[in-house]
């Protein structure tokens, strides 16, 4: 991911990849699902859906 720049965007667009700027914890960036579903993800491995889908 680091390697290519498109990609890093790509992986920040869906919350695959978190900046550490102190702005946002991960626990408040979602993550987008291989089904365009949209996730918050807490520190005990649970998950709570925040969209159903991306575009739909």
């Amino acid at each position: 991911m680091e390697a290519d720049a498109e990609f890093a965007r790509l992986g920040r667009d869906r919350g695959w990849k978190v900046s550490r700027n102190g702005i946002l914890t991960p626990a408040e960036v979602p993550v987008i699902d291989y089904q365009g579903r949209s996730w918050l993800l807490d520190d005990n491995g649970g998950r709570s859906l925040v969209s159903a889908q991306i575009g739909a």
